[in-house]
């Protein structure tokens, strides 16, 4: 259906929204902090300005605003304006999870793996991605669920197995790709080559690297799949490609 604005209230212009917001930041409130830091740092309808948007953001983040705290935690993770500051990112992320923010706990948990600056930690890994898992958030799923599949009890490999679903049935390229696997190997589940095919071209499609990896591998092969050199080929040059960073 066709949905037009009213002409008795128009909607307001760029330029009129950004000065709203303005004047709710200035006034205290948290959101429109956070939203106009998040202006600064896109340059939408101001000059770019990192620092102009993390000072911002720590206004929002002194009245608690979760999103804020994340949104420092990525600036510093990944340099955005700056060089990275492993240390800072670290903090900012602990906060938000510590408010109970699952992506933060799924951060602190990727941070715990051994990104760049952090030291490897797995079993802390595997407490912050409990914690997002139960949440129902999808990503942390994929990983906790991972995590428990390596256990030899087959309850613990049954319970993994079931978050990885959990976190397939929200269209989550790691645990597509993770789910995969296990019906490359067999792992937790009956072998089934076509279904592997399937899961590793979702999660090719959803921009999981090592699934565009694996998907070109059965297309050269022809396992799972009907041989065909041409979407192999094409999945090796997606792989290829480097994953944008962030904003």
């Amino acid at each position: 259906m066709r949905t037009t604005s009213n002409p008795f209230f128009p909607l307001p212009s760029p330029a009129a929204a950004l000065a709203s917001t303005r004047a709710a930041a200035e006034r205290g409130a948290p959101a429109e902090q956070y939203a106009l830091g998040m202006s600064y740092m896109d340059g939408a309808g101001v000059a770019k300005d990192p620092a102009a948007a993390i000072a911002w953001w720590c206004k929002a983040t002194a009245q608690d605003y979760h999103a804020a705290h994340l949104a420092l935690g990525t600036a510093f993770q990944f340099g955005i304006g700056d060089k990275p500051d492993p240390a800072q990112s670290a903090s900012w992320y602990r906060k938000a999870a510590d408010l109970g923010l699952p992506v933060a706990q799924h951060a602190m948990g990727m941070l715990a793996m051994g990104q760049p600056g952090h030291t490897r930690d797995v079993d802390a890994a595997r407490e912050w991605f409990r914690k997002a898992s139960a949440q129902g958030y999808a990503p942390s799923q994929a990983f906790y669920g991972a995590m428990l599949m390596k256990e030899i009890s087959p309850e613990w490999i049954e319970l993994g197995l079931a978050l990885v679903r959990k976190a397939v049935a929200q269209n989550d390229a790691q645990g597509q790709f993770i789910l995969a696997r296990c019906y490359e190997h067999g792992h937790g589940v009956a072998r089934d080559d076509a279904k592997a095919a399937a899961l590793y071209e979702h999660a090719a499609l959803g921009g999981s690297k090592p699934a565009q990896q694996s998907i070109a591998t059965m297309y050269e092969r022809g396992q799972g799949v009907a041989a065909n050199p041409v979407k192999a080929a094409k999945w090796r040059q997606i792989a290829d490609k480097p994953v944008p960073g962030p904003r």
